[in-house]
């Protein structure tokens, strides 16, 4: 009878580590793989493929400025917002008429729509102007906030002030057909906009210098990285104005490229 005994307690140590074994199965989950392809625990991406630190997609981590999507996941630049008002706007802007304050130009009204509390990363700016005295020109844009940036203040002289005084600036020529672009790591300086021309020469058609950097003369101002932070969304303008002589322009076109995320 003892020996059936011995046999019982034998019997009891299978029953007890089996019963462990069932509870290490239930235990802690699997551990996230990164690079597998598979959007797992704390990850937010993961395209398969965790070498390339600039493909939108690291540490499956969505990188700023890309969306992903998918398993594994694709993932593409968030494009800027991009608004065009013309060509063929016909809007004039008188001559003579700056004083300095934005109520003495003509401005052409933007609404940038990006996704919800997106913030500016970059910000471009192309007008299609038909002037026949660039140094008269001033041309600014105003963010919603509004912030204000000067792309360029009468090319050629050196302004005693930014209030529409003074005279002797650069004689070349803005056509529609020729539209100027600027953003700030353009190769060529606002300020020097139609140097190389004669008082016939039309700007951009005639020197191939079409893209600057703006430079605000004696506005008070910096670049256009000044909007980087800001909020992106709601109405923009972009106004021009004529200092001097007799000329006027008009705004034919004007376009905003506007990056934010």
């Amino acid at each position: 009878m003892g020996g059936h005994g011995d046999l019982g307690g034998m019997g009891g140590g299978p029953l007890e580590g089996g019963s462990g074994g069932i509870g290490g199965e239930g235990g802690q989950p699997p551990t996230s793989i990164c690079g597998n392809g598979l959007i797992e625990s704390g990850e937010e991406c993961d395209d398969g493929d965790d070498s390339d630190p600039e493909d939108g997609c690291h540490d499956c981590m969505v990188l700023p400025g890309y969306d992903c999507d998918g398993e594994p996941s694709q993932c593409t630049p968030i494009p800027a917002v991009v608004q065009i008002s013309g060509p063929g706007l016909n809007h004039d802007f008188a001559a003579n008429a700056y004083d300095g304050s934005l109520a003495s130009m003509e401005c052409i009204e933007l609404l940038i729509s990006a996704r919800a509390n997106a913030l500016v990363q970059r910000v471009e700016v192309e007008l299609g102007i038909d002037s026949g005295y660039i140094g008269d020109l001033v041309f600014k844009v105003v963010s919603p906030q509004p912030k204000v940036v000067t792309l360029m203040s009468r090319p050629g002289m050196a302004e005693p002030a930014d209030d529409g005084t003074g005279n002797d600036s650069d004689s070349s020529n803005l056509t529609p057909a020729a539209p100027v672009r600027f953003f700030d790591d353009a190769t060529y300086d606002a300020e020097t906009m139609g140097n190389t021309l004669d008082t016939l020469g039309e700007v951009c058609q005639d020197d191939s210098q079409c893209d600057f950097k703006p430079n605000p003369g004696a506005a008070i101002g910096g670049p256009l990285g000044d909007f980087i932070g800001k909020a992106a969304n709601g109405i923009w303008r972009v106004c021009a104005a004529d200092a001097d002589g007799s000329n006027g322009g008009t705004i034919d076109m004007v376009e905003l490229s506007v990056l934010a995320w």
